[in-house]
């Protein structure tokens, strides 16, 4: 089978959706099939897709404030044609992409839903900037993102839609309503490779510092101001803790001067690492997983870490007005915890009662080990995709059951 999966950005180290592309890439070839992956850059970093699959640059040669992303799927979609029609399956991770393979004569292509574009924060991120073009920076943001608003309107309605979460399909139903039909409407978990996450030996003994760590992209929304905030209760109360935090974004230097605030330093108790290819040898070092992410499509981190045996600790829906699906994957108590309280003295007293029971952690460890490997499979999440390449029939597969 001939596969291409189209996103605007390429890259395993640089965020979910293109870490979730690369390992759906690496197991459909793994599976025998042919791959093609399509990037709107012009130029693809080195970890775009795993060897074996070719990659295509396709950018945009037309820049237009407002209506650009009308123009950039217009233009990406005269140079993809002939591929469109050699395609068996075509799979999209953003609307622009997806609305281009429409354009370009697809009437089935699979979109695999992240966050709807009417809630992005492109327009509070411009709203941040200083000086004369502010102004201008808000008018161009609130623009696109109406105009990518639009095209996901129009992509849900001619597309079959894959969602990660049932978190994340009720907010669309909340956003979208019964646009295109829910019964082309579908929850499928991703997977997470067992052979490349797996624990390492580091047990938390009770002696030394507790090792935490989070991946994500440092924006806000990923409430990492929480977890800082709660090592200081930690240090202030005597606890010994290091804090390993993996990725990049806009809030990194607010971060920083949060360590300093609350007399952490840091370079010393909270480590900023980067982006990171090889970000398992991260996982294998640490004891605890921590994010208390108040927006998450689906969250693969978590079952990376659980993986590589980490018990997680993240917040529950129930704890407020918060989209997320850390209840779908988190069982309180027995692989890690579900914080009922978005505040910094909630998460301290859950990582100090990890820190003060080795054989709790223990206990955890194996049962975050055991689920990653029983209920997040690549090659089933990615037989289920490709399976409903003849939609609006359902193929054996129920979009309303919670798993």
């Amino acid at each position: 089978m001939h596969i291409v999966f189209m996103h605007e950005r390429l890259g395993r180290s640089r965020g979910g959706v293109e870490a979730w592309i690369y390992h759906a890439t690496e197991t459909c070839l793994k599976l025998g099939h042919r791959v093609d992956v399509l990037t709107a850059e012009s130029r693809a970093p080195a970890d775009a897709a795993p060897s074996g699959a070719r990659v295509h640059a396709v950018p945009s040669p037309l820049h237009v404030p407002g209506l650009g992303p009308f123009v950039d799927a217009r233009a990406i979609s005269c140079r993809i044609r002939s591929l469109m029609r050699g395609a068996d399956r075509v799979i999209a991770r953003s609307p622009v992409m997806a609305l281009a393979a429409i354009l370009a004569g697809r009437k089935d292509v699979l979109m695999i839903h992240a966050q709807p574009q009417a809630e992005s924060d492109m327009v509070s991120m411009a709203r941040r900037h200083r000086g004369w073009h502010r102004p201008l920076r808000v008018l161009c943001a609130s623009c696109r993102q109406w105009s990518i608003a639009l095209i996901e309107r129009r992509v849900i309605r001619s597309s079959c839609n894959v969602f990660l979460s049932h978190a994340r399909r009720r907010e669309y139903e909340q956003m979208y309503g019964a646009v295109g039909g829910q019964a082309s409407w579908y929850v499928i978990p991703p997977g997470v490779d067992v052979e490349r996450f797996v624990p390492a030996g580091e047990e938390w003994t009770g002696r030394g510092p507790l090792r935490l760590f989070s991946a994500c992209r440092l924006v806000e929304s990923k409430n990492l101001q929480c977890a800082i905030r709660a090592m200081g209760r930690m240090l202030h109360e005597g606890v010994n803790v290091l804090f390993h935090i993996a990725g990049e974004g806009p809030y990194r230097m607010t971060l920083e001067a949060l360590c300093r605030e609350v007399g952490l330093t840091p370079g010393r108790e909270v480590v900023f690492v980067g982006e990171q290819i090889n970000i398992e040898d991260f996982y294998t070092k640490s004891h605890v997983f921590v994010l208390p992410t108040l927006y998450e499509g689906f969250g693969s981190v978590f079952i990376e870490a659980m993986a590589c045996g980490l018990p997680c600790v993240a917040l529950s829906r129930h704890a407020g007005d918060y989209s997320v699906a850390s209840d779908e994957i988190i069982s309180h108590g027995q692989d890690g915890i579900l914080l009922k309280e978005n505040s910094p003295q909630a998460l301290a007293e859950a990582l100090m009662q990890i820190h003060s029971d080795p054989r709790a952690w223990a206990r955890m460890s194996l049962e975050a080990r055991r689920k990653a490997k029983e209920a997040y499979s690549w090659p089933v999440a990615i037989g289920k995709i490709l399976a409903l390449g003849g939609w609006p029939a359902r193929v054996g597969i129920d979009p309303d059951a919670e798993e």
